[in-house]
């Protein structure tokens, strides 16, 4: 008898973006790792239409609130159609993975969140 064996392969994040401002994000940009360095301001980043296969990962450095915007009436992790998902405490981490359309799922998060 011959038994399958699991392989675990590392997942590489390449590109880290600083935004101090609000930002549309693109599917393009999946697997992008976005922070709120250096901002002043609270920051919001626009989701991109969920589809299957896209992720983000968010880290709040900056003292300054994180907001998650989904397309539409789409949902974000545990909140209900349309509402945004915040970071509100420093050193927060929120990683986002799209398994169907229309639905943003919570791969794991830190820090308090809350939904707007």
């Amino acid at each position: 008898m011959t038994r399958a064996r699991a392989t675990s392969q590392a997942v590489s994040w390449p590109v880290n973006v600083e935004t101090t401002a609000a930002a549309d994000i693109e599917a393009t940009d999946t697997r992008k790792t976005y922070t709120n360095v250096g901002s002043a301001l609270d920051t919001t980043f626009s989701l991109p239409v969920a589809a299957a296969g896209l992720e983000f990962r968010f880290v709040r450095v900056a003292t300054q609130w994180i907001r998650l915007l989904p397309d539409g009436t789409e949902i974000v992790g545990g909140g209900t159609a349309g509402q945004y998902l915040e970071m509100q405490t420093d050193g927060s981490v929120v990683h986002l993975k799209a398994f169907t359309t229309g639905i943003w799922s919570m791969m794991s998060a830190t820090g308090t969140i809350a939904y707007g």
